[in-house]
């Protein structure tokens, strides 16, 4: 399709990203992104949130433990 027929607003590469970037920090101006401790007080802010016998954790050392064959 030529360009003498496309109709529409025309916006180039770098109106649509320039867009994009003010659409995304006004987002975060009004709050979007807020700390996920800012409920918690006292000691539940600091309690350990590391398991390491969560079957996850278990997991992740036991792939981990695999021997790979080398590539030639």
């Amino acid at each position: 399709m030529s360009d003498s027929k496309r109709t529409g607003p025309k916006v180039g590469r770098r109106g649509f990203f320039g867009a994009s970037l003010g659409l995304a920090a006004m987002g975060l101006a009004g709050g979007g992104a807020l700390p996920a401790f800012g409920k918690e007080t006292g000691d539940a802010r600091t309690k350990a949130r590391y398991q390491p016998d969560s079957e996850h954790v278990k997991q992740f050392y036991h792939v981990n433990r695999f021997v790979w064959p080398e590539k030639k």
